[in-house]
């Protein structure tokens, strides 16, 4: 009978803290956009988004979104324009000791992800 109370007061409390949770670490962070071509605007967009003049960037320019990320899941972004999608990649973040600084850069040649490892 006590170990049942003992095994009871256990699976409560891991269940409360997160100690039997099997659910991957997540983080929301800000996650910046980057269109590195000199000469040509560029949509850069996450594959559950579409073109909208809101995600279009500016040569040399960026922009911002905030994200909810989870530890080991791929997020996937595409870059285009005039509604043709030219190239995506796919970003995993891994949280680790440093903090993450994550960025999807256009560099005229497709994209590429950076900052998605905490190290």
């Amino acid at each position: 009978m006590n170990r049942a109370l003992v095994l009871l007061v256990v699976m409560v409390v891991g269940c409360s803290t997160g100690l039997l949770s099997s659910d991957p670490p997540s983080e929301t962070h800000r996650v910046l956009l980057i269109n590195a071509d000199e000469t040509l605007a560029i949509h850069i967009f996450r594959s559950d988004e579409s073109f909208a003049p809101s995600n279009r960037i500016e040569p040399e320019g960026s922009r911002s979104v905030e994200m909810l990320l989870v530890h080991g899941t791929q997020i996937t972004f595409r870059a285009g324009r005039d509604g043709e999608i030219l190239a995506s990649v796919g970003c995993e973040p891994f949280f680790g000791e440093e903090a993450l600084l994550p960025a999807v850069a256009w560099g005229g040649g497709g994209l590429s992800c950076s900052g998605w490892d905490g190290g």
